[in-house]
């Protein structure tokens, strides 16, 4: 778990400025204020991992430009820039069970989970609901490439981000309103999976947005009371014991 804020010219991250090679990025809680002026994340800044697995994340916090950047680009709830491959080269992002509830803005290529994909993300039980503003912004991506180049891919699968913050356009996943996104019936049967077929790590429950079991303690009662104590009838998924 990572609180507080961090600024940088570019490649800056809530909990990691720049990924490379096959990283696993599980189980992480950023509460983190993001500034500066390209590629910034709310969990990392930039992607140029041949392999990046980022699972069961949770970030919280504001991503937007620096005071001193009149120009920013590549930002996003949970990664700025996924980029693109070097010839002969393949770079695959995957996000699964991982959302955002922060607030994200730039001039251009703002995303709810990824500012721009250069390479390829898969992204699967995974949402956007926090507000997103900018030029070109995007509910959960905001854009695979500048005029010019070779588009990025982006693959989605169950996953949404919230109609009511992040406007109709996006790159990969569905608009949802807020009413929706507080039903079970949007996410399951789906999330009752976790990554590779393990047990689910959400907490799913009637007239509540899905939260995560590793979130901190007082941020889960905070965001679902139902969660710690509330209406256990409506609790349709449950943390795994």
């Amino acid at each position: 778990m990572f609180v507080g804020h961090v600024n940088g010219a570019k490649q800056i991250g809530g909990l990691i400025g720049r990924v490379e090679d096959n990283p696993i990025v599980i189980a992480n809680y950023a509460g983190t204020d993001v500034s500066g002026g390209q590629a910034l994340g709310g969990l990392i800044g930039q992607s140029d991992a041949r392999q990046a697995q980022i699972l069961v994340n949770y970030q919280r916090g504001k991503v937007a430009p620096s005071d001193d950047q009149r120009l920013t680009r590549y930002l996003g709830g949970l990664i700025g820039l996924v980029s693109a491959p070097k010839p002969g080269e393949q770079r695959n992002t995957i996000v699964h069970s991982s959302y955002t509830d922060g607030y994200i803005s730039g001039n251009a290529d703002a995303g709810g989970l990824v500012g721009t994909v250069k390479g390829a993300v898969e992204m699967e039980n995974s949402m956007a609901l926090g507000f997103v503003s900018g030029a070109e912004k995007g509910g959960l991506v905001a854009s695979v490439g500048l005029p010019g180049e070779k588009p990025g891919k982006v693959i989605s699968q169950y996953s949404y981000w919230n109609r009511a913050n992040g406007g109709d356009h996006g790159i990969g996943g569905e608009a949802k309103t807020p009413v929706q996104l507080r039903s079970p019936s949007t996410f399951l049967p789906h999330w009752q999976r976790g990554p590779y077929g393990s047990d689910s790590p959400w907490i799913i429950a009637r007239g509540e947005f899905p939260r995560l079991c590793n979130l901190p303690p007082e941020s889960l009662f905070e965001s679902n009371p139902v969660a710690v104590g509330g209406d256990l009838a409506s609790l349709l998924i449950s943390c795994p014991k």
